[in-house]
């Protein structure tokens, strides 16, 4: 198992992305072997960054839709659980990393998980925070 970042999710679903086919390849490589978990506030930030790019409103529901049902959310009824309110305060403070990818670090360290992204910042300090990282 392993916590997949919104960024990547993101490129997956937006193909002029720069990262469109590198997230693809990954996805549906790595699909094949292993499962992955997202924190709730993943399904929020990928909604947000589909309203912004203006992604037409059946697609963007799509793909909400598919997050729901591809991926385990942490916290639902048969996932792992969501990490605390002090686990998640300590990750902040510990990483430094920005409100939303903070979510994401607590996550994989609660569970001694990768955590998979393309954002380099958030992959430094999660791996400084003792968390595996994965850049695809």
């Amino acid at each position: 198992m392993m916590v997949l970042d919104a960024s990547l999710l993101v490129s997956y679903m937006i193909p002029n992305d720069v990262h469109h086919n590198q997230a693809m390849t990954w996805i549906q490589k790595t699909a094949a072997k292993s499962s992955f978990l997202i924190p709730a506030i993943a399904i929020i930030e990928i909604t947000c960054v589909l309203s912004r790019n203006k992604t037409e409103e059946t697609l963007r529901d799509h793909w909400v839709l598919w997050v729901q049902n591809f991926l385990s959310v942490a916290g639902s009824d048969d996932s792992l659980s969501s990490p605390s309110m002090a686990e998640i305060i300590h990750a902040a403070k510990k990483t430094g990393c920005r409100a939303g990818d903070v979510f994401y670090v607590a996550l994989a360290k609660k569970h001694s998980i990768p955590l998979v992204s393309f954002d380099k910042d958030q992959l430094a300090k999660s791996s400084k925070f003792g968390v595996q990282v994965i850049e695809p």
